[in-house]
């Protein structure tokens, strides 16, 4: 099962999971007392931390190729992102935006999808942008 398949909270069960475990399966770790940490081991280890019970589900399967997880696109919408323009993300911040934006774009591209900014840097200033993959695309962005 893929990490990346939509779940949901169904319950609780007994597991080893880490990530899924209860804040009161961690705070026998907080504690710090010896006990409670060997109480929480001998548990993880016996797989019966209490954890919250996953439940996911899919349309179409999944299917990975290379190490890349190819999901069916059909009936996906647009892409949407929403980019911070104002003065607080110049620098390191800002070079990540573009090129989280630019991976959004190629993805909407391989995936045949519409891929649109909204791009913000204070109150009533919002702009609308459609990326597509082209050169005028690709300047409007940078």
């Amino acid at each position: 099962r893929s990490p990346m398949e939509p779940e949901e909270t169904a319950g609780l069960s007994r597991s080893d999971d880490l990530s899924r475990m209860l804040p009161s399966e961690m705070a026998l770790i907080a504690q710090g007392t010896r006990p409670a940490r060997l109480l929480h081991f001998a548990r993880r280890m016996e797989r019966t931390l209490l954890s919250y019970e996953r439940v996911g589900w899919s349309e179409e399967p999944a299917v990975t190729l290379d190490g890349m997880e190819i999901r069916p696109s059909a009936e996906c919408g647009p892409i949407i992102l929403c980019l911070d323009t104002s003065g607080s993300m110049m620098g390191a911040r800002e070079t990540v935006a573009k090129a989280m934006a630019l991976e959004c774009m190629r993805q909407a591209k391989n995936q045949q999808r519409a891929c649109y900014l909204y791009s913000f840097s204070g109150p009533g200033d919002c702009q609308e942008l459609e990326l597509k993959v082209t050169g005028s695309g690709v300047s409007k962005l940078l």
